[in-house]
């Protein structure tokens, strides 16, 4: 299901070795969702609950999926196209409480994935820029009818 995996990453090895990815998530997920709904995936990082929630609501139901980091994008991106899913819309965007644009900060011990917009004493090792939008914004942009489920994991900015 998943062409971009790097093994150096523990978000990957999980995902290789054990099968699953955030187990609590996914339990939550197995149990709301059915087929015809809609699901957004918000932090969606390299696609484990795109991917999963696209095959559980099934051809009639959509996934929209938020992903702010360029190279997690791309992943997501060459990792839905493998996947053959059709009900999935990707937007390489971040969400705020206004329309801004935002640098994010990726530090040098922790793995790709994790970003925030504070700096949190940590050592930088790169600054990504990226636009932001309000939820509300994006789900009148693309409109997207009533949601069933919200998936929001973004680095504590939640």
């Amino acid at each position: 299901m998943f062409l971009s995996c790097d093994l150096k990453d523990y978000l990957y090895q999980e995902l290789f070795f054990v099968g699953l990815h955030e187990i609590d998530v996914d339990w939550m997920c197995e149990r709301l969702l059915e087929p015809g709904d809609t699901f957004v995936d918000i932090g969606a990082c390299f696609g484990y609950h795109t991917l999963t929630n696209a095959r559980r609501v099934g051809p009639r139901g959509r996934v929209y999926a938020i992903e702010p980091q360029p190279d997690m994008f791309a992943a997501l991106l060459e990792n839905a196209k493998h996947s053959g899913m059709i009900n999935i819309d990707l937007a390489n965007i971040a969400l705020s409480d206004r329309d801004e644009r935002l640098n994010l900060h990726r530090f040098s011990d922790l793995g790709p994935g994790h970003t925030s917009i504070a700096r949190l004493q940590r050592m930088v090792s790169e600054v990504l820029s990226c636009d932001a939008f309000t939820l509300d914004e994006h789900i009148a942009q693309k409109g997207i009818g009533p949601v069933t489920l919200i998936k929001l994991d973004v680095e504590g900015s939640e």
